[in-house]
């Protein structure tokens, strides 16, 4: 089945209800195919495969997804060309989230770096791509602040990344996002997954992964970029669990 772009913003339940059916939907601009939406498979079995096995032929242009965006209440991500609709996130993910954006707004608190939390677009191009990729990082710390806000969009290269995983975002936080933050300039990438309760820290130089620390349960966890910055991991995780 194929749709405008248009008419997908209009109308995005029922042709998502056609997708649950296992239906195909083809996304169409200027009577021309630019994306498929196709029925979710459970790919978290293929975390640990190459980044190259990835080179999937479901491409959209950056133009594509800006119009795509302009006027959705839905919230999207651009990967390398790929696009992904942001799902709600669960309790756990949320709990998590609230207690590490305390810990590292506390450490920048007077400090020319700020934190964000996600929802908030952030654009990186990838020198192996043509076009930039959008992303929402769940944590994001900014210092470029003063020179890359611009109209309310932040337009330049966060310092720290963190993403918290889920079933439905795990390869993609693995695998996609640790390719695309290595290579864009970020200096340093925190995977959080709240059901092994551990926490990766991978340090970043000359776009590349430099090294990486795995902290568990009980241990506490320190950046490699700021130093001072430690957190303990019993204070995160929800103990309820």
């Amino acid at each position: 089945m194929k749709v405008t772009t248009t008419n997908l913003q209009n109308s995005f339940g029922k042709f998502l209800g056609y997708v649950n059916e296992g239906k195909e939907i083809v996304i169409t601009k200027n009577n021309k195919p630019i994306a498929k939406l196709l029925p979710f498979v459970d790919d978290s079995l293929i975390v640990g495969e190459s980044i190259d096995q990835y080179n999937i032929n479901k491409h959209i242009s950056y133009d594509a997804y800006l119009e795509l965006t302009s006027n959705s209440d839905f919230g999207y991500e651009l990967i390398d060309g790929e696009i992904f609709l942001q799902a709600s996130p669960l309790y756990n993910h949320q709990y998590v989230q609230i207690k590490l954006i305390i810990h590292i707004e506390k450490y920048f608190n007077n400090n020319k770096c700020q934190s964000l939390a996600a929802p908030f677009d952030v654009i990186l191009k990838n020198d192996e791509e043509k076009e930039p990729s959008v992303v929402q990082p769940d944590i994001l710390v900014i210092c470029d602040q003063e020179t890359e806000i611009n109209d309310g969009h932040y337009t330049g290269i966060p310092t720290l990344v963190v993403e918290i995983l889920s079933k439905s975002t795990k390869s993609k936080d693995m695998i996609k996002k640790l390719n695309l933050y290595s290579k864009s300039g970020i200096e340093e990438y925190w995977i959080v997954d709240t059901e092994s309760k551990q926490i990766i820290i991978y340090e970043f130089m000359n776009k590349e992964i430099d090294r990486f620390n795995i902290y568990h349960e009980n241990e506490i966890i320190r950046s490699n970029r700021y130093s001072g910055l430690e957190i303990d991991i019993s204070q995160i995780f929800n103990s309820d669990e």
